[in-house]
């Protein structure tokens, strides 16, 4: 049966009052299993593989910088606004070191300056599986690392 596009609302819950139909319930999310996949979206002619790196500004000669990229591991895709933090693994448990970066739009970033020692690169973005790299600091260095985030996407959990 096919409705005129000007059927009011009205009219439209009097034609269903009519025929019978039950309301229709929208579907429970939590007990429709979820849609996972791993293959990201394939990259547009003008987009670019890779991502570039920023600048790093000298900091005090005894502490240490890290600079880097952060991408998508199978497209090569440069992650924006991927969440980019330092973690040192001393006494009780592990504990954030300053505050955590964002990447920029072609994926870099600056974490530092921090005093020497051993940290973790914990790094994490929407619909990538979290990535985690031990890193030591020295003074005076600038680190340069390169981090490809593999792609994971679920819907409906």
């Amino acid at each position: 049966m096919q409705l005129p596009c000007s059927v009011g609302l009205a009219s439209l819950l009097a034609l269903i009052a009519s025929t019978g139909c039950a309301s229709h319930q929208p579907p429970n999310l939590m007990l429709v299993p979820g849609r996972c996949d791993s293959v990201p979206a394939p990259l547009a002619p003008d987009e670019h593989r890779g991502g570039a790196s920023p600048r790093a500004e000298g900091g005090p000669a005894d502490e240490g910088l890290v600079l880097g990229v952060v991408t998508e591991a199978q497209s090569g895709r440069a992650i924006a606004s991927a969440g980019v933090s330092l973690v040192r693994n001393a006494g009780a448990g592990p504990t954030r070191v300053g505050p955590e970066v964002l990447t920029d739009s072609v994926g870099g970033f600056v974490m530092g300056p921090e005093a020497p020692g051993r940290y973790t690169l914990r790094v994490r973005a929407m619909q990538h599986m979290l990535e985690e790299r031990p890193l030591e600091l020295r003074a005076g260095v600038v680190d340069t690392v390169r981090i490809a985030m593999r792609y994971f996407r679920c819907i409906g959990y």
